[in-house]
Order: structure tokens, then sequence, then C-alpha cells
């Protein structure tokens, strides 16, 4: 896995509803990418769901497959359109790490 901090940890992958709120998170005993991602977003969401992601290269198929995909490019701009955000599951993420210190 990319960076240092990740050395020894389990990754997480996880979907937010902006609708209801809820999280869907699982453990994933392989590095997260486009061959393991997809399947699971297959399965947890409905084709023509907006899903709305970082630029990670891994959800690249997601509009050839049905989805309306909107992308927050972190590293360029933290926000172009106010509606595309991933605040919600950053959030979750954040509480994630604390509640498993």
């Amino acid at each position: 896995m990319k960076g240092t901090g990740m050395v020894g940890k389990v990754p997480f992958f996880g979907i937010r509803s902006r609708e209801t709120g809820l999280v869907w998170v699982t453990t994933m005993n392989v590095e997260p990418r486009q061959e393991t991602i997809i399947p699971i977003i297959q399965k947890m969401v409905s084709p023509g769901t907006t899903i709305y992601s970082d630029g990670f290269g891994a959800y690249a198929p997601l509009k050839s497959l049905g989805y309306k995909h909107r992308v927050v490019y972190h590293a360029h701009v933290y926000v172009t359109d106010k509606s595309v955000y991933t605040n919600g599951i950053e959030s979750f993420w954040r509480y994630l790490r604390y509640f498993f210190r």
C-alpha cells in the first residue's frame, strides 16, 4: 500500500448514503483496487445512483457501469462544485480511526 501510514494496518472500504446518513463498511483482505472495489459497489449501489468520490483511479469505470460519478480532487482543489464533496465519509473515517486507537 502507498505511504508508510498504512503499513501493518487493515484497509477499510465504506459507502455512505447522503439521503439516510447510513454508512456501510467492510475490511479488505487485499489492497483496495478496481477489481476489488467495483464488485462491492455493484452489489451495494443501484445503477443510476450518483457516487461522489476522491480521485482514486479504481473508480474510473463507474460511469461506464451506469453510475453518475462526481469527483473531488483534493490535490488540485478542495471543492469545485459545492454539491461535490466527500465530507460525510471522511468524518466517519476520522471517527473510526479514533475508535481503534
